[in-house]
C-alpha cells in the first residue's frame, strides 16, 4: 500500500511541478516514509533495545532507504531528461508553426507536410512514442494565424520499475504573419530596355508568384495587405482627372506647324520657309497682325541638281493701310541646300533614332523691300516672275498658306511617310494668352517674330501623364497646397508611351495582377519620379488617399523597386550625376517616412546608388540575369511578411 502511495506520488509531481521541481519534494516524502516505519516497529517491539544494537540499527535502517533513495536517483535522471525534452519539443513545435506559415497562409497539404518536416527533423525520435500533431487555423486581433499542437510520449528510464513507464508531453505554437494590414507598392522601371533579355516577361511573372503570398488557399486576402503599382519611364501616369486643384496645366499653346504627313501637297521646304517668311515679313509693318493677316505668298518649283545644289525661292506680300495710303510689303526668300541622307544616329533604350546626315543648307537671298504711301493695293496683284532654264518667263505659283496647330514641329522630318519629332501640347493643357518671341535663321542679321494666338482650355486632351513636380517637392511626399503652386504636380503630354497608369492601394489583388500583366516597356529612366509616386500612393493625402496615416503603427509600409537601367532623364536635365542626386534625396526622404525599401537591380544600373537607396544592405538584390526574378521576389515577401510566433 505505501508503494503504491510513494508511486502516485511521483507521477504527481512529475506532471503537477513540472518535473524538475520535484526532488526535493521526493526526498522529504522518503525520510517522512521512513520515520514513520521506524516508530511503527518500535510500537510493535517495544522490548527491542536498539540502543543495545547500533549496527542492527544501522542495517535497518539502510534497508528501509535503499528502496526510496533508488526511486530518488532514478526519478532524477528521468527528471533532467524530460525537462530536456521538454524544451526541445517546444523549439521543434516552433519551428513547425514557422514552416507551415511560410508555405501557406491557410491549412493545406503544403503546410502540414512542411510544418512536420520540420517537427521530425529537429526531435530525437528514438526518445519519443505516439506523435501526434495538428495543424489548425484561426483569426485573430493579430491577423490570420496557424496554430500548431503536438502531443507525445516520453519512455521512462528508472521510474519504470514503479510502474510509471511513460510520461505525456505536449507543445503548442502559432505563427501569424506581420502583413496585417501592410501596404506594399512595387515601383517598377518599364523603361524601353526592360523589353531585353526577358526581363518584362519575368518581371510579371516573378510579381504574379509573389502576391501568392497575401493569399489562402481559396484566393482571399486574408490578412488585407494593400498593394499598389507605380510604373515609370522619365514620367509617370495617373487616371485624368480634369477637376484636381493640385495640377499644374502649363499652357496649351499653338505652334507654327508643318504637317509632314499630308501627301496632298509638297510640304518641305514650302512650309518652314512660308514661317520664315511670315515672321519676316511683318516685324516693321505699322500694324504687324494686319500685316499678317493680309499676307500672300508666292513660289516657284525647286530647281537645280546635287552637284551645284538644289533651290528653292519664295516671296511673300502684305500691305497696311496707312490713313488714305497703304505701305506694300515685300519679302523674297532663296534656300539653297545640297543632299543629305535620312541615317541611323544612335540606337537606346527608346529604340533607333534617325536625324538627316551629310549636305548643308543657307539662304543665299533673305531680303526685305517696303513701298510706302501707295495710293492702292494694285502691287499686291503684281505676280513675280522667273526666266526658266529655256529662257522663258514663267509667273511665280501661288501658295496656299500653313496653319498655326497645337503641335510641334522639331524639324526631323518623317520617316516612311510617318511624321517625326510632332508633340502635341509640348507646354501642356491650360489656356494660353498671346505669345511673341523674337529669332534670327542662319546666323544672319535678319530680325524675326513669331506671334503665337491665344488658345482656350484643352485639359480634357490630357492623357494622365506626369512629369517632376518642383524641387524639392520632386523627392518628397508632401502634399500639395492649393494656395501655394509651387507644391502643384505637372501635367504634361506623355512622351513614352505606352505607359501604364498608376493603380493605387487595393486589396483586390486580381486587380493588381491585371496591371502587372499589362505592363509594357517604353522611354528612358528616371528613378527619381518612381519613388516618389511611390510615396504618394503610400500616403492618405491627394494624389493618393488609400494610406494610413503616416507613423501609423498598424500599417507598416513598402516599397518594392525593380529597375535595369541608370538615371539619363528627368524635367530639369540629362546630367546623370544631377539626376541620381535627387534619387538620393528621395530614397532618403522615403526612409525618413518609415517606409522600407527593399531594391533589385537587375543586370544594368548603379549599384551604389540602388544598394544605398535600400533600407538595410539584406534589402539590395544584385541580379545579374532576369531568372533570378523569381526567387528574389520570393524572398522579399518572405521578409514583408515577417512571420512570428505567438502564443
Amino acid at each position: 500500500m505505501a508503494m503504491k502511495l510513494l508511486r502516485n506520488l511521483v507521477v504527481y509531481l512529475f506532471l503537477k511541478y513540472k518535473l524538475y521541481l520535484c526532488i526535493n519534494n521526493i526526498r522529504r516524502m522518503m525520510i517522512n516514509y521512513c520515520h514513520s516505519c521506524l516508530f511503527n516497529i518500535v510500537k510493535k517491539n517495544k522490548k527491542i533495545d536498539f540502543t543495545r544494537n547500533i549496527k542492527g540499527s544501522m542495517a535497518i535502517s539502510v534497508a528501509l532507504l535503499a528502496i526510496p533513495l533508488l526511486m530518488l536517483v532514478g526519478s532524477s535522471v528521468d527528471l533532467v531528461q524530460v525537462n530536456s525534452l521538454r524544451t526541445e519539443l517546444q523549439n521543434a513545435t516552433d519551428g513547425a508553426a514557422l514552416a507551415a506559415a511560410r508555405a501557406s497562409n491557410s491549412v493545406t497539404d503544403a503546410s502540414k507536410k512542411a510544418a512536420y518536416d520540420v517537427l521530425i527533423a529537429n526531435l530525437n525520435v528514438q526518445k519519443y512514442r505516439d506523435i501526434e500533431a495538428q495543424l489548425t487555423e484561426s483569426d485573430t486581433e493579430l491577423g490570420h494565424q496557424l496554430n500548431y499542437s503536438v502531443y507525445t510520449k516520453y519512455k521512462t528510464m528508472f521510474v519504470g520499475i514503479f510502474g510509471v513507464n511513460t510520461l505525456e508531453l505536449s507543445a503548442k505554437a502559432s505563427a501569424v504573419s506581420g502583413t496585417k494590414g501592410a501596404e506594399v507598392v512595387f515601383v517598377l522601371d518599364t523603361t524601353g530596355s526592360m523589353a531585353e533579355n526577358g526581363k518584362m516577361t519575368q518581371l510579371k511573372s516573378s510579381v504574379n508568384s509573389a502576391l501568392n503570398g497575401v493569399l489562402n488557399s481559396s484566393g482571399q486576402n486574408i490578412n488585407d495587405v494593400k498593394v499598389g503599382v507605380v510604373p515609370f519611364n522619365t514620367q509617370v501616369r495617373i487616371t485624368p482627372d480634369t477637376s484636381a486643384a493640385w495640377i499644374n496645366w502649363g499652357t496649351a499653346d499653338v505652334w507654327e506647324y508643318c504637317n509632314y504627313a499630308d501627301k496632298t501637297r509638297p510640304i518641305w521646304p514650302q512650309c518652314p520657309i512660308f514661317w520664315y517668311n511670315l515672321d519676316a515679313l511683318c516685324i516693321s509693318a505699322p500694324n504687324e497682325m494686319e500685316c499678317r493677316n493680309n499676307a500672300i505668298f508666292y513660289d516657284r518649283p525647286i530647281y537645280g541638281n546635287n552637284s551645284s545644289g538644289y533651290f528653292y525661292e519664295q516671296i511673300a506680300k502684305s500691305y497696311v493701310a496707312t490713313g488714305s495710303t497703304y505701305e506694300i510689303q515685300s519679302h523674297r526668300m532663296l534656300y539653297k541646300w545640297t543632299n543629305s541622307a535620312w541615317t541611323l544616329i544612335r540606337t537606346d533604350e527608346t529604340g533607333d533614332h534617325y536625324g538627316w546626315v551629310g549636305g548643308q543648307s543657307w539662304m543665299t537671298d533673305d531680303s526685305q523691300s517696303n513701298l510706302s504711301g501707295q495710293p492702292t493695293t494694285i502691287a499686291m496683284t503684281t505676280v513675280p516672275t522667273y526666266v526658266d532654264n529655256y529662257g522663258k518667263t514663267q509667273n511665280f505659283n501661288k501658295l496656299n498658306p500653313f496653319y498655326f496647330d497645337m503641335r510641334y514641329y522639331d524639324g526631323t522630318g518623317t520617316l516612311n511617310g510617318t511624321p517625326v519629332g510632332d508633340i502635341w501640347y509640348a507646354n501642356g493643357y491650360g489656356p494660353a494668352q498671346a505669345k511673341t518671341w523674337n529669332y534670327t535663321i542662319y546666323g544672319n542679321n535678319v530680325p524675326r517674330r513669331t506671334r503665337m494666338p491665344a488658345t482656350t482650355d484643352q485639359r480634357d486632351k490630357w492623357q494622365g501623364c506626369m512629369i517632376d513636380r518642383n524641387q524639392d517637392y520632386d523627392v518628397s511626399a508632401l502634399p500639395p497646397l492649393v494656395s501655394n503652386t509651387n507644391t502643384y504636380y505637372y501635367a504634361r503630354r506623355c512622351q513614352d508611351l505606352p505607359l501604364e497608369p498608376i493603380l493605387g492601394l487595393t486589396n483586390n489583388i486580381t486587380n493588381v495582377r491585371s496591371k502587372i500583366n499589362s505592363l509594357q516597356p517604353a522611354g528612358f529612366t528616371n528613378i527619381s519620379i518612381g519613388i516618389q509616386w511611390g510615396m504618394e500612393v503610400l500616403s492618405d493625402t491627394a494624389p493618393f488617399t488609400e494610406g494610413s496615416v503616416w507613423g501609423e503603427k498598424h500599417h507598416a509600409k513598402y516599397i518594392v523597386l525593380v529597375t535595369d537601367g541608370y538615371n539619363n532623364k528627368n524635367r530639369f536635365t540629362t546630367n546623370v550625376s544631377d539626376i541620381d542626386k535627387r534619387t538620393e534625396k528621395a530614397c532618403a526622404n522615403a526612409k525618413a517616412k518609415g517606409i522600407e525599401i527593399f531594391v533589385v537591380r537587375l543586370e544594368q544600373g548603379d549599384t551604389n546608388l540602388l544598394k544605398n537607396c535600400a533600407t538595410r544592405p539584406g534589402n539590395f538584390y544584385d541580379l545579374n540575369n532576369a531568372s533570378s526574378l523569381p526567387d528574389a521576389m520570393k524572398n522579399i515577401f518572405t521578409s514583408i511578411n515577417d512571420l512570428r510566433l505567438v502564443r
